[in-house]
């Protein structure tokens, strides 16, 4: 089965508009507004939309669970950039896995790498 990328054009207002969207349903969900780890969570989870169908079923927001094991992830649902997304949410979000920069900077095209500094980003606020 072969994974289907984003083109770089349609991705980041689609993401942004998913990342409010998403934002918004954790409000609902919570009361209260993201903190920085479901932040950055949320930036990347949404930067790509096969990457956010595969994550947003493993969202507890009320519990405040995100079930990022990537077991699965290694499978055929995800595609190269995908993995490398959520090895960056994995890592600001659960504070697990080493994260390689080097394959981050060369593997991402121009959205998706922006959403990891977004990402970054929301982490550092």
């Amino acid at each position: 089965m072969a994974v289907q990328e984003t083109r770089q054009g349609d991705a980041s207002s689609d993401s942004d508009a998913s990342y409010a969207a998403a934002c918004a349903a954790y409000l609902a969900a919570t009361g209260g507004p993201p903190d920085r780890r479901w932040r950055a969570l949320l930036r990347l989870a949404t930067a790509d939309p096969v990457l956010w169908a595969w994550v947003r079923p493993r969202l507890s927001y009320t519990t405040g669970v995100a079930r990022l094991d990537g077991r699965d992830a290694r499978g055929a649902a995800l595609g190269p950039s995908q993995r490398l997304l959520l090895g960056v949410a994995r890592n600001l979000y659960q504070g697990q896995g080493a994260v390689d920069l080097a394959a981050v900077a060369e593997g991402l095209d121009g959205a998706r790498f922006g959403a990891v500094l977004l990402a970054l980003d929301a982490y550092r606020a």
